[in-house]
């Protein structure tokens, strides 16, 4: 039976034991392609581009990069595995993993790419195209953006028969796997946190991914309900909206909801969504899940979570896309009207890996405009390209924030030198269009970065977006780059 699901990812790298023990091994076996890679990571995150063309500073450099991404011998898991490291210090930290999928479109180079029997399929079963799952890490009480910590890509293969043959197929085989695997690499990466809460969206609506989670030591979920599940509430079976009725309000509060622009997996279409201002209603209750009535479940036990049910009343927006009503299914006690926001914000955190796609289509690096010429080349791209949007991605959510963090974590010494100059280019000579964050912290550079993107620094004018701060990005660079040539040529 056709295979749904064969994915590249970090837990596919198996690296040779005896060579890890008789001497520090190089990454990919060899010093040479470790310092290419290390030179082109730091192009990438310093230019903000994926193009060769503009990465490289001459043409024997640009053929150096183009030989990295072509080189059949890097293995994939190992270079996913690099590029999902978190720089931060994680330990006794309460870490969210938001997780979700997009696809990469190649119809555009069709009659570029050269091993074109390798591509899958896109949603609609005949773009040509991949797919890749990213996770990233954000601190839960900050909410700073630490980087990605995950990442998955495959290609589908085009389906000649009905959709329902998947439900034969072994659970590892179907893409939903994407999720559990997912959480483990992830778990991984982040083994050093105090606990850790996966946020997933209504996809992951899985019983098994419940009792899979719920099962691990200091793994929490808070996942989007898709199905009205029948469970047992106060002793009666019944399902997840009537026992909401039930239950007695907790409480009303306004919550802000950003704007959206991003294809929906959940819903098969695109959705866009202006920012507004909601007022939400809360409830919350304890349940225990029963198990599916299927084989693969028989006399299961039922598994313990919460509920919180977020609905928006008095809605007056357009009628296509309807007020706001969430069923989030958590590991989390939640007993208070307090700790309901709390799960609420948890999920409105989710919009972070939107923001990380958006950023590397488009609008941004454009990986979807890329000039490679294999599917393989493309996807170790895609990868690097990745851990450069999460980058960008720090400095988007660490503006105003008095809690940021620590600005060496993102840029060096001499960069922090550069910054200072900058900020007395781009302060305002009123108090208002002061750089007002703390010298030390991410805030500070992402205020000064976002002004050499085109915002303003007037707290009045709409905030900086991830498209703002990667043209800041890219002037900063270009000015670092500029000084080092000025002091090298005075030494």
């Amino acid at each position: 039976m056709e295979k749904r699901f064969n994915p590249l990812n970090a837990s596919s790298f198996k690296p040779v034991t005896r060579e890890f023990v008789r001497r520090k091994r190089h990454p990919f076996n060899d010093k040479r392609i470790h310092a290419v890679w290390s030179n082109l990571v730091e192009r990438i995150e310093g230019k903000v581009s994926g193009v060769i063309r503009q990465l490289a500073s001459d043409r024997a450099e640009s053929e150096q990069f183009y030989r990295f991404l072509s080189n059949e011998k890097i293995d994939m898991g190992e270079l996913i595995q690099m590029s999902c490291k978190i720089n931060a210090q994680i330990s006794d930290r309460h870490l969210l993993v938001v997780s979700d999928s997009s696809s990469i479109n190649l119809k555009n180079h069709v009659g570029r790419i050269q091993n074109l029997d390798k591509i899958g399929v896109l949603e609609d079963n005949k773009t040509p195209g991949f797919m890749c799952h990213a996770s990233v890490c954000i601190d839960a009480k900050s909410e700073n953006v630490l980087g990605l910590c995950d990442t998955l890509l495959w290609n589908r293969p085009k389906s000649e028969g009905p959709k329902a043959i998947c439900y034969k197929l072994k659970a590892e085989d179907k893409e939903s796997y994407k999720w559990t695997l997912g959480i483990d690499n992830s778990t991984k990466v982040l083994a050093a946190a105090r606990m850790r809460t996966f946020v997933l969206d209504s996809d992951a609506d899985n019983y098994d991914l419940f009792s899979t989670i719920g099962n691990t030591v200091d793994n929490n979920f808070v996942i989007r309900a898709k199905h009205d599940r029948t469970v047992s509430y106060e002793g009666e079976k019944q399902t997840i909206s009537q026992s909401l009725e039930k239950s007695p309000v907790l409480g009303t509060y306004t919550l802000k909801v950003p704007p959206l622009d991003h294809y929906s997996f959940t819903n098969s279409k695109r959705i866009k969504r202006k920012a507004r201002e909601a007022t939400i209603e809360l409830r919350a209750i304890p349940i225990q899940m029963l198990p599916p009535k299927t084989t693969d479940h028989p006399g299961g036990e039922p598994f313990e979570m919460y509920v919180v049910e977020a609905r928006e009343l008095n809605y007056t927006g357009p009628e296509d896309e309807g007020p706001i009503l969430w069923r989030l299914l958590t590991s989390h006690p939640v007993l208070s009207f307090e700790q309901a926001q709390e799960i609420v914000q948890y999920y409105c955190l989710r919009w972070v890996i939107e923001q990380l796609f958006r950023t590397i289509k488009k609008e941004g690096f454009n990986i979807e405009g890329t000039e490679l010429e294999t599917i393989e080349a493309i996807q170790r791209q895609t990868i690097l390209v990745l851990r450069s949007a999460a980058r960008v991605l720090q400095l988007v959510y660490a503006r105003d924030k008095i809690d940021a963090q620590p600005i060496e974590e993102v840029f060096d010494e001499e960069e922090q030198e550069t910054l200072e100059l900058l900020n007395r280019k781009y302060e305002g000579k009123t108090e208002k269009l002061k750089n007002h964050c703390p010298r030390q912290k991410l805030s500070w550079a992402s205020w000064i970065i976002a002004r050499m993107g085109g915002w303003k620094g007037s707290f009045s004018e709409r905030p900086p977006g991830p498209i703002t701060m990667k043209r800041g990005l890219e002037k900063f660079d270009n000015i670092v780059e500029a000084l080092r040539m000025i002091r090298g040529v005075d030494e």
